[in-house]
């Protein structure tokens, strides 16, 4: 019966140090991966492979060297806990402690009376058991001692927690149970003790739990740190983007008052000219700190409605009868910030020189139309047309040759989104159509391709 028993109890101890070596593994393959990453890996990494190898040694008892099989193999099991509370320390940046101190102290203890142990036979059998008991239970009030509250509350830091207490527990109940048998019992039979053995096991259960909570640990942290870092940096782009939307704004403010109080008219219309372009930046400052609509993609169309009632009031321009002809068009950042740019460059161009104030109405259409073009990517036309007298200069093709900086401006953004300008300018009035194939966040069935725009590339 006995031997069954022992038969058992042996096959379970294998089992268990193999599962230690195969958690063993796991923290490794993560110190490989984040040892730059997360504090502490390197102590858990050599903690779980002395706790394993130890583990291994203890098993082969009276089939190798004493010397080996007691001295190393314990020796190595008392390093692994302590290397488990040496890392947690690491981890979570708190100080040894007089915990730290009085767990080296004890290790060290340890090691000499199971060297000694080995060696001359001195001291005795249940000397060096009582010793490496309270090795294991003040390594893991070490461990509990660098864990926080916080912690605690996690999956890891419960089973880490859990597998300390259970080996505190079982230290005084086994060291209580040696006093009582060991006098009467020869060395051979506690060893084979069914009950003593449950102590053992209690012991491995406790060291795989440790050693599988560490290596949930990683990944849990790495999680949480990633969302404490995307937190960071949100709040930092936040505060960021409010003070640059205070900074435009000041400036905004400063060129109105400039404008209201200057008497020159070219000086006014320089003034609204250098407003509109803080106004475009302003714009596409505030389209990239704002929210992505529900399906992705920034909504266009709200931006060019904001900048064209912005810029017609900069220059005080009340009386324009303005059509707006927007369809919901969303789109990415580049887009946006070339549309933007084009829009205030023409509506301030309209502004300078088509409304002259000569008696007619003053008349100014902004559109924008959108269509799939292919898988991930739409056509939009955007056109600005006024009914003033029309350009005093060509503007061929689309493509500014040096006749002005607001033409090279408009064409240098038309290029950055592959599309073309077509201007239209015959006396009664300027229409400038921008057509360019760009991103569609929103469209992903879109149909095939169709005939190319003409001039497009």
């Amino acid at each position: 019966m006995n031997a069954v028993v022992d038969l058992d109890i042996g096959t379970l101890m294998f089992s268990l140090s193999m599962t230690m070596w195969m958690a063993t593994a796991l923290i490794g393959m993560f110190w490989w991966r984040h040892r730059e990453q997360v504090s502490g890996l390197g102590w858990w990494s050599v903690a779980a492979a002395s706790m394993a190898l130890g583990s291994v040694l203890v098993l082969l008892q009276d089939h190798t060297i004493d010397f080996i099989s007691l001295a190393v193999a314990n020796t190595l099991v008392h390093a692994g806990a302590n290397g488990v509370a040496l890392g947690l320390h690491r981890f979570q940046d708190r100080p040894i402690g007089v915990w730290g101190w009085i767990s080296g102290g004890v290790f060290a203890v340890t090691t000499a009376v199971f060297v000694l142990s080995s060696l001359t036979g001195r001291p005795e059998f249940g000397i060096r058991l009582m010793t490496s008991t309270a090795c294991l239970a003040v390594a893991m009030i070490f461990t509990l001692a660098g864990t926080t509250s916080s912690f605690r509350r996690t999956l890891p830091g419960g089973l880490l927690t859990a597998a300390a207490v259970l080996t505190i527990v079982v230290a005084p109940v086994r060291i209580v149970y040696m006093a009582l048998h060991l006098e009467d019992r020869p060395l051979a039979v506690i060893q084979q003790d069914p009950v003593h053995s449950l102590f053992v096991l209690a012991y491995f259960m406790a060291g795989i739990v440790v050693v599988f909570a560490l290596s949930l640990t990683v990944p849990s942290w790495l999680r949480r740190r990633e969302r404490e870092l995307a937190g960071r940096i949100d709040m930092l782009y936040r505060e960021m983007s409010h003070r640059v939307g205070n900074n435009l704004n000041v400036i905004l403010n400063y060129l109105d008052m400039a404008q209201q109080e200057s008497t020159d008219e070219h000086n006014r219309s320089v003034l609204a000219q250098s407003q509109s372009m803080v106004m475009a930046v302003s714009t596409v400052h505030s389209a990239l700190g704002s929210r992505r609509d529900e399906e992705g993609g920034l909504p266009l169309h709200d931006h060019i409605e904001l900048l064209t009632d912005q810029i017609l009031r900069s220059f005080r321009e009340a009386d324009i009868e303005r059509d707006l002809d927007l369809d919901p068009v969303y789109t990415d950042a580049r887009t946006l910030k070339n549309c933007v740019l084009i829009v205030n460059e023409l509506i301030t161009n309209a502004c300078k020189y088509a409304f002259q104030g000569d008696g007619q109405t003053d008349a100014l259409r902004v559109s924008l139309s959108a269509r799939p073009y292919t898988r991930g990517r739409q056509e939009v036309v955007l056109e600005v047309a006024d009914n003033g007298p029309g350009l005093s200069s060509p503007w061929a093709g689309g493509v500014a040759e040096g006749t002005g900086f607001g033409q090279a401006l408009v064409s240098h953004c038309a290029e950055d989104m592959n599309g073309v300008v077509d201007v239209n300018s015959d006396g009664e009035g300027t229409r400038v159509r921008v057509t360019c194939r760009v991103p569609d966040p929103r469209g992903d069935d879109a149909p095939e391709a169709p005939e190319a725009v003409a001039g497009a590339p």
